[in-house]
């Protein structure tokens, strides 16, 4: 069920399962993969520590226990649990290549490296698609672009794969290889490629990403600035345990990146990208104002936003830090903290975090509007339906002018506390900018400055572009790709 993203109810109910059947292996891994999943990390770790207590600390279960880690996009752990596994040569083959795979993700390419040595010994799936992936992700992170395009070339000569995303992906990293190389022509051929391994209806056209909009177009026109100023007078909330910060940005834009450089400041952490304020605020919300209502009819968003009573909205509030708090495990000890929660998606909706959360200091990261449409282009999405936006430049410049004309609008109305910054700057001048960030939020500058990419396991797909060295050859990427951008410069010439 919680695989429907029921996942509150799930929740209660498998703590339920737990609690009336305490020695059900079973129940106890379900109950961690659906902590785990909902970023709760240290409550999942409890339960998967009973499953292996009642199922015996063996190598069957502490794979899975490794595979629910790694679904969940917490790959540190599941590699913690995988070298465990490997120190005992209890790893098959194919469950080499699964850690081989999740080194690379976590950031861990020579421990990756080490795994595709031992693969090698296994003639039958050393040339496997999915290892000269890894391989070749390995080499472009370590700047090998030319032996990664080498390697994935021909991997891409054999028959292709049954696996329409693995092949999907191959020709991603071909594209990425070839964009470090300012090979343009051969990039944009290899990710149009890649986006023709799905048989999709029909692209996306400006049309259809229009109809997309329209009740958030028709409540940001509602909105005034007396709105945010009676809101913020309603609000009386505030986390117990420290401060919450919203950083937020468009796709591709830099709050990866932004987001690892505040987290080397002490008493910083990030929640990564959650859905907590749909699932413990919103849902919650809209459940609570049906009960109330006499006829029971759920809200409808606009409602939801306009007329939840004060104190239900200020409940609701204190239910969502619970919620960060625990995402990132904190406890008494770390009280004073501050919580970034991160998503460069949320300008769409920012207007309703700034309406029941109207003190918290937002942190606000753009870039050249022609670098992010080509950087989401060439970026691993696959057919998901929330992602077919993705698949074309007009559909991604299109949206992209949407969304903004959001930001511009919400801007002057909303009362939190607002900081911008560009991208091209950070990269440019990172200590002077991280400054600035450092004031306007309160916090300390690092004590030890870390090295890139150390100590760090981010959820983000895109954390391990940030990891690496702040390279300022990332930005101005577009002029390469000038003729693929004309067409759509209709969008993009407004926000310039």
């Amino acid at each position: 069920m919680w695989l429907n993203y029921q996942r509150p109810c799930a929740l209660s109910l498998l703590a339920d399962c737990c609690a009336a059947h305490p020695l059900s292996v079973d129940a106890w891994m379900e109950y961690g993969k659906i902590l785990a999943t909902y970023f709760r990390a240290a409550p999942a770790e409890n339960a998967f520590a009973h499953a292996l207590l009642h199922g015996g600390n063996q190598p069957e279960l502490m794979l899975r226990i490794a595979r629910c880690w790694n679904f969940t996009n917490h790959h540190g752990r599941a590699i913690a649990c995988f070298t465990s596994l490997h120190s005992r040569n209890a790893l098959s083959a194919a469950e080499l290549v699964e850690a081989a795979q999740c080194a690379e993700r976590a950031n861990q390419a020579d421990f990756a490296e080490a795994l595709l040595e031992e693969i090698a010994h296994h003639g039958d799936i050393r040339n496997a698609p999915e290892v000269l992936l890894v391989e070749a992700k390995i080499c472009n992170r370590r700047r090998d672009h030319e032996r990664a395009r080498t390697i994935l070339r021909q991997s891409l000569q054999s028959p292709p794969s049954s696996q329409k995303y693995l092949h999907a992906a191959l020709y991603y990293e071909l594209g990425k290889s070839c964009d470090r190389l300012e090979l343009a022509a051969e990039a944009m051929e290899a990710w149009t490629s890649a986006k023709a391994q799905f048989d999709l209806p029909l692209l996306p056209t400006p049309e259809s990403v229009h109809a997309c909009w329209p009740d958030y177009k028709k409540i940001h026109a509602k909105l005034k600035k007396i709105h945010y100023t009676r809101w913020k007078k309603e609000a009386c909330h505030s986390p117990k345990w420290g401060r919450l910060v919203l950083l937020t940005g468009s796709p591709r834009s830099g709050t990866t990146l932004l987001e690892r450089l505040l987290e080397e400041s002490p008493g910083v952490h990030s929640m990564d990208e959650t859905n907590f304020f749909k699932h413990d605020f919103l849902t919650p919300m809209q459940h609570a104002m049906t009960q109330a209502s006499p006829r029971k009819k759920s809200p409808d968003f606009e409602e939801l936003l306009l007329k939840p009573p004060a104190e239900l909205a200020n409940a609701m509030a204190l239910r969502f830090y619970d919620a960060c708090a625990q995402s990132v495990n904190l406890t008494p000890e770390h009280y004073g903290a501050t919580v970034i929660d991160k998503s460069p998606d949320r300008t769409s909706t920012l207007f309703a975090m700034a309406r029941f959360f109207p003190t918290v200091p937002i942190l606000r990261i753009d870039r050249d509007p022609r670098d992010t449409v080509l950087s989401t282009f060439g970026l691993d999405n696959g057919p998901r339906r929330e992602m077919l936006v993705w698949q074309s430049l007009e559909s991604i410049a299109c949206n992209t002018a949407i969304v903004r004309s959001f930001w511009k609008q919400l801007q002057p109305i909303i009362e939190n506390p607002i900081h911008c910054l560009r991208y091209e700057n950070l990269i440019v001048d990172k200590d002077r900018e991280m400054e600035k960030v450092r004031h306007f939020l309160g916090i300390a500058a690092p004590e030890v400055q870390k090295p890139n990419g150390e100590g760090r396991i981010a959820l983000s797909p895109t954390y391990a572009d940030a990891a690496k060295p702040v390279y300022q050859d990332r930005s101005g990427r577009w002029k390469l790709y000038q003729k693929w951008l004309d067409p759509v410069m209709r969008y993009l010439e407004p926000l310039l």
